[in-house]
């Protein structure tokens, strides 16, 4: 029995327990980043609103002042962060500075622990690659300027929207393309550049349900299915084949898995390597060739 103890007023009532779960902590730091906690082993398979669901762990923070913003998301059968069910999940995702994490497992006499998987769902760069956002800067070595060109390196206006399961649809400028944080895959996109010479150029294709679109699809059109509930699998972007375009493409992804491809040009496949891994984030670029001198 634990020494802890509270005062409960008369008009309320408690149901004795047969017996009492016993209880154990962990305690680690986790930097920034994206994570998701999941049962690993022993959880219950079947749901039974009458008893407690024990063996769990509950995923928070440890007691104290935390310098670090965390926010929680828990998958739509998972309750209070506490993970007891095979299927349960906890996404946490940590900003500005490490957090202090505690596990609390519980579970009744001859019971054993849950085991959990604790893995990190974005990828840090490591120190001796260059910044996912290197490719706004990068200048190929173009050797002869086509007509048209406009600054060196300059990045080309354009707008890129997602699609998602949950009926959103998200536009961005510039810039990353990301359902990341909900972990919801990307079912379709479109990228529209303000410039109408650029956008007469450009044509993307995606795979969906392990299949390559069957066609390249204009600027400024849906590439995937929306409201399907199907993933996109990978994507490609390019300029239209025997044109004299006065712009690159460059683009990433990032898949469920955790992967990051790219960067990647010239119609290139960005998929993942491990079969049925959704795309989850985007990057596309468009970036202009040099003036003609």
């Amino acid at each position: 029995m634990s020494d802890l103890s509270a005062d409960i007023s008369d008009d309320v009532e408690i149901e004795d327990v047969a017996a009492e779960p016993s209880a154990s902590t962990i305690t680690f730091s986790l930097p920034s980043g994206l994570y998701a906690f999941k049962v690993k082993s022993g959880g219950a398979t079947e749901r039974d609103s009458s008893l407690p669901a024990l063996p769990a762990v509950k995923v928070d923070l440890a007691p104290g002042i935390q310098e670090a913003t965390v926010d929680f998301l828990s998958a739509p059968t998972t309750h209070h962060n506490y993970l007891a069910y095979h299927d349960d999940a906890v996404v946490v995702r940590v900003a500005g500075g490490a957090a202090l994490f505690m596990l609390v497992s519980l579970q009744m006499p001859g019971q054993d622990a849950l085991a959990l998987d604790i893995a990190r769902l974005d990828i840090p760069t490591p120190a001796d690659e260059p910044p996912v956002n290197y490719i706004a800067e990068f200048v190929p070595d173009w050797t002869e300027a086509p007509e048209g060109a406009t600054d060196d390196g300059r990045l080309l206006a354009s707008e890129l929207t997602i699609d998602l399961p949950s009926g959103d649809r998200l536009t961005f400028a510039d810039g990353w393309a990301c359902s990341l944080e909900d972990m919801q895959a990307i079912e379709a996109f479109t990228i529209t550049p303000s410039d109408s010479a650029a956008a007469e150029l450009l044509e993307y294709n995606a795979i969906v349900e392990g299949q390559a679109s069957s066609d390249w699809r204009a600027a400024g059109t849906v590439c995937g299915i929306p409201g399907s509930n199907v993933p996109l699998q990978g994507y490609a972007v390019r300029t239209k084949p025997g044109t004299d375009p006065f712009y690159d493409c460059y683009y990433f992804g990032v898949f469920a898995s955790g992967l990051v491809v790219g960067p990647l040009s010239d119609g290139a496949l960005c998929a993942s390597e491990t079969p049925a891994d959704p795309l989850v984030r985007m990057d596309v670029r468009l970036v202009a060739r040099p003036s003609s001198v």
